[in-house]
């Protein structure tokens, strides 16, 4: 993976946590017009997808340092 594509992944990631911290439950409120306790499990499940993700970006960049070190030594 190279690094535009990591740099890419790295400010989806953020610009994506900031929408779901405040997008996904003004959705689920008022557009979905779920309960409290519903809106919390669906914020919930949304931020666990996010640390999921951050977690793949880090193994793709771990990836990525060992390829470099590789090619350049």
């Amino acid at each position: 993976m190279d690094l535009k594509r990591i740099l890419f992944l790295a400010f989806a990631y953020r610009a994506s946590a900031n929408m779901l911290q405040t997008s996904v439950p003004l959705y689920a409120r008022y557009t979905l017009k779920l309960s409290d306790g519903a809106t919390s499990i669906l914020v919930t499940l949304s931020n666990v997808i996010a640390v999921f993700s951050f977690l793949l970006l880090i193994s793709f960049r771990r990836d990525l340092k060992k390829r470099c070190a590789f090619a350049f030594s």
